[in-house]
Order: structure tokens, then C-alpha cells, then sequence
């Protein structure tokens, strides 16, 4: 493309100058370049420094200043819940957004460029988790489908969301990070209480978030799973806030309500157990105390996790 500069126009034919085609572009969070629906597409420019030149490459789009951001890269297999533009997020707060999606060098991945408000970007620390953020969450339970949403406006953007752990030190520019598809279920709110530990021989559906039940109503959370360091046990991180942390005695009994359970008898045929909506779809774990209750559970105290309720439940 050949273009002709009006006289004295020479920082536009430096080095640093740069050229980009304005078009109509309409999407779900913007809409940009409606005055060339009537004039038609057209070459926009920004003057710049350097060496004098006549040819250039021409941009995709328009260039942002980078005076005012700080740019990082984000990794994803795909992602269709984002656009450029979409705000990036943190603590609900908007921070920068989305300056770019490409294919990577090998097109087995999708980057993307963030650019951040320099006023918010000592916040990105080597640390950093990050997310795509709908803005939706969903629960579904035997009360039906609870759906919290935020703003309408969110709610069409979407965005991404980040968490960034204290103690990190701050990002360099242009670091590359990975980009999760949802929020991690490590990332749920602290609870504050008693930390005790479970364990079983096998992991089942559940996983970190959890609920801890007893007597059917949520009392706590698990917080972490893992092998042991003999790799024969799994062991189930929970904690149950200082208000309830009374009910988990030492002789407290605990189990897994995460399913359908069957039981086979010669005469009396097959009997399910099915644990309620919850629990089947998000996993859980129930215990309770013997109406003799022992002594208050220390914390860390290590209890048994059955794989099914025991036979007295629940007139233990």
C-alpha cells in the first residue's frame, strides 16, 4: 500500500511511527470504528522517533501506550469465553484488560496479552494465579439450581480474574503464566477454626471445597487432599470454624457421602443408598458423636474416614 504524507509531516515517516486500517469492529462488550460504516476504511497513524524511513508494517489494530501499562502473557488451550477488550480482574476490580489473542509459535496453544494499569501492576507478583471469570456460579442441590450472578454488565463481559498470594515478589514485564479455565478450588476463602485430618484408601469424589457435614447441616470444609508420605493413604485436610469445632470429639466417627452406595443380601435383594443431590454432585463428608461423647478433639487430631455411614447412624 502506497501512501502520500502532506509536506512536513516528517515524524510520521520515522522509525517509531506506526500505521494501522481503522474498520468497523462489533462485539458483545464493544464497538468501535462505526464512523467508517459511511466514510469507509481508513489508515490511521501515530507519529514516532528514529531513523527516516518509507516502509512499514503495518498493525492489526490500534496501538495502546505503553506508558501507561505493563504487559504480561497468559497460556491457554482455548478460549472461547474471552475477547479482546474483556477486563482482567482482581478482587473485583478492574485492572487492565485484554490487549491481544494469538496462536503461539507452534498453534498448540493460545496467548494472550494483558495489559495492566502500571498503578496496579506491582500487584502481579511470580505468584499470581489467573482465571477465566464468567461471572456466573452455579449450584445445583436438592433445592434446585442456585445461580449467583454480579453485574449485568460483568455478566456479558465476562473477564479474567487473578489471586495473587502475599510475600511474591512483583512480576517482570512480559512474564508468562498459565491461564485456568475457572477458578481454582484451592483458592475457596480461608476458614478460621480446627484443623483435622482424615484418612482412606481411596480419594472418591472428594475434593477440596467440600462440605464437612454433621447431622446433615455444613459445618466445615476440606482444605486439602493428599497422599500420605508412604504413599498408602489418602489424607483429607479439614477445618470446622471455632463455633462448631465442639462437636468433632475424639471419638467422633466420620465417613464418605459422596455417592450411591449398594448393599446385596442372599434373601433380602439389592438395596441402594443414594446420599442427597449434594453430596452426589459436589462430594462431602458427614460425622457424628456418640451420645457419650469423649473429650474435645485436639487440633490435628487424625481420624478414620469410612467409605459408608455405620450401622447405628444415626442413633449412634
Amino acid at each position: 500500500m502506497a501512501l502520500q504524507l502532506t509536506p512536513g509531516q516528517t515524524s510520521f515517516a520515522r522509525s517509531a511511527a506506526r500505521y494501522w486500517i481503522v474498520t468497523p469492529e462489533i462485539s458483545w462488550n464493544q464497538v468501535s470504528g462505526l464512523s467508517t460504516l459511511t466514510s469507509g476504511s481508513y489508515v490511521a497513524a501515530e507519529p514516532g522517533s528514529g531513523a527516516a524511513t518509507t516502509h512499514f508494517a503495518g498493525l492489526d489494530s490500534a496501538p495502546e501506550s505503553s506508558s501507561v501499562y505493563t504487559s504480561f502473557v497468559l497460556h491457554a488451550s482455548t478460549v472461547d469465553d474471552v475477547d479482546q477488550g474483556d477486563p482482567v480482574y482482581m478482587r473485583g476490580a478492574t485492572i487492565g484488560h485484554v490487549a491481544s489473542i494469538d496462536l503461539s509459535d507452534t498453534g498448540d496453544q493460545i496467548e494472550l496479552t494483558i495489559n495492566i494499569d502500571n498503578a496496579s501492576a506491582h500487584y502481579i507478583t511470580s505468584k499470581s494465579t489467573f482465571w477465566i471469570d464468567s461471572g456466573v456460579v452455579a449450584e445445583i442441590d436438592t433445592q434446585g439450581i442456585n445461580v449467583r450472578t454480579p453485574s449485568v454488565r460483568r455478566m456479558v463481559r465476562g473477564g479474567i480474574s487473578i489471586h495473587s498470594p502475599s510475600g511474591a515478589p512483583p512480576a517482570k514485564a512480559g512474564k508468562e503464566f498459565p491461564l485456568l479455565p475457572q477458578r481454582p478450588q484451592d483458592l475457596t476463602p480461608h476458614i478460621r477454626g480446627r484443623r483435622f485430618v482424615l484418612t482412606t484408601s481411596l480419594r472418591g469424589s472428594i475434593s477440596v471445597g467440600s462440605p464437612v457435614n454433621y447431622r446433615q447441616v455444613e459445618v466445615g470444609k476440606v482444605t486439602a487432599v493428599y497422599l500420605s508420605p508412604s504413599g498408602d493413604l489418602v489424607e483429607v485436610s479439614i477445618r470446622v470454624p471455632t463455633a462448631h469445632s465442639s462437636l468433632v470429639r475424639e471419638n467422633s466417627v466420620f465417613w464418605d457421602v459422596s455417592g450411591i452406595h449398594a448393599r446385596a443380601g442372599l434373601f433380602s435383594g439389592i438395596k441402594l443408598d443414594i446420599d442427597s443431590l449434594n453430596a452426589v454432585l459436589n462430594g462431602g463428608i458427614e460425622f457424628a458423636t456418640p451420645t457419650a461423647p469423649g473429650p474435645p478433639a485436639a487440633a490435628g487430631t487424625r481420624f478414620a474416614l469410612s467409605d459408608k455411614a455405620p450401622e447405628a447412624w444415626p442413633d449412634l
